[in-house]
């Protein structure tokens, strides 16, 4: 019997981690293909920035199309990463590297907005693209990162908040 799993904050943070390391062994292994698979994650994103946002836009539209208009953004900067790429001045491995920036930057301005999943997940993100390019060695290190992001968020704490000590129960707002 299948029971409905909602989809939870934290299961959504722990797909896009893992769909994250997938990236970074893709670009890894086949770094001339590896654009394909960021444009497919850049969607993936999108949908799960906006999906969220799009149920709760009857309270707040605002907040809602501001995300709309920022993915828009991130879109927009990869349709011309990918015209420079088929004018030839972009080989394949800079065209996922450059398509990989974008998604990294989208993903955590909109966790400085919205939640410090998206900033955390931003961060991998940027970490890959700059691991993928100066690092050889890069998957294990990344794969503990991520590990200790999805036990972060598990416990429902953002890591700047362990670091910092705050004792979430002593906070009134």
């Amino acid at each position: 019997m299948i029971k409905n799993i909602p989809l939870t904050p934290h299961r959504l943070f722990v797909g896009l981690l893992a769909l994250s390391l997938l990236g970074a062994y893709i670009t890894h292994r086949a770094q001339e293909y590896c654009h394909y698979y960021w444009l497919f994650m850049l969607f993936v994103m999108v949908t799960a920035a906006l999906a969220p946002a799009y149920r709760l836009m009857r309270h707040d539209r605002k907040s809602f199309e501001s995300r709309l208009l920022h993915w828009a953004g991130c879109i927009f900067a990869t349709i011309v990463i990918y015209a420079y790429h088929n004018s030839g001045r972009l080989y394949h491995e800079e065209t996922g590297l450059f398509i990989l920036l974008v998604l990294a930057h989208g993903a955590y301005s909109d966790g400085l907005k919205n939640g410090w999943r998206f900033t955390w997940l931003g961060i991998l993100l940027g970490l890959i693209a700059i691991s993928a390019a100066y690092v050889d060695a890069y998957l294990w290190p990344l794969t503990i990162l991520a590990g200790a992001l999805g036990v972060f968020s598990h416990l429902g704490l953002s890591p700047s908040e362990f670091s910092l000590g705050i004792d979430r129960k002593k906070e009134s707002y």
